[in-house]
């Protein structure tokens, strides 16, 4: 594995990390816009000892944490929609805005985030193993 030095936000301290805590951290980034911890490294890292585990469940599972969602309760049902976008799809909202909107006012933001999670674009975009990025950015895949 390809080894880095990361130094998380939690501490000052250089850590070594692998491709996959590259990884991680990107999706961290990506969707909380803040790099992980040291014990979500870990139990992350853990979680990608079950072969069944995907960088798309990472992203769901960051996506559809408290964490985000809180955050994301402060906007308004636009601003909610614009920043599910950005996060998940990693573009913006464009012309599915109102549709988002809608259903965000309708069933709440995390059904909006699992129907982004869900839908064709993100398969087809990031597939499996991606962190969701603007065509631009650095990609983030692992390979397993």
């Amino acid at each position: 594995m390809l080894a880095c030095a990361l130094t998380l936000a939690a501490d000052s301290q250089p850590h070594q990390c692998s491709l996959l805590g590259n990884v991680i951290d990107a999706a961290y980034r990506q969707v909380l816009a803040r790099h992980m911890t040291v014990n979500e490294l870990n139990r992350e890292t853990r979680a990608f000892n079950d072969v069944h585990y995907t960088v798309a469940a990472l992203v769901k599972s960051i996506a559809l944490s408290d964490e985000y969602l809180e955050k994301l309760a402060a906007l308004s049902p636009n601003d909610q929609a614009e920043a599910l976008y950005k996060s998940i799809l990693a573009r913006s909202a464009g012309a599915d805005l109102e549709a988002t909107t809608t259903l965000i006012r309708r069933s709440g933001v995390r059904a909006a985030a699992t129907e982004l999670l869900n839908s064709p674009e993100y398969r087809a975009r990031f597939g499996a193993n991606t962190v969701p990025a603007a065509p631009a950015a650095k990609a983030h895949t692992l390979c397993r």
